[in-house]
């Protein structure tokens, strides 16, 4: 998985309660399966939330 570089992490963190910037950072090419410094997903983030 490539690892954490602020961009599309950040990007997909903040728009993570808004699906449709999601959508929208996703259909502009934003990488999913980046990882934060410790190795957590965008995907296993949203999923804990959901909760």
């Amino acid at each position: 998985m490539p690892s954490y570089d602020g961009g599309d992490y950040n990007a997909l963190m903040n728009a993570l309660m808004h699906i449709e910037n999601v959508k929208l950072l996703v259909g502009a090419g934003a990488d999913v399966n980046i990882t934060d410094s410790i190795g957590r997903t965008v995907a296993l983030t949203a999923a804990n939330l959901a909760q």
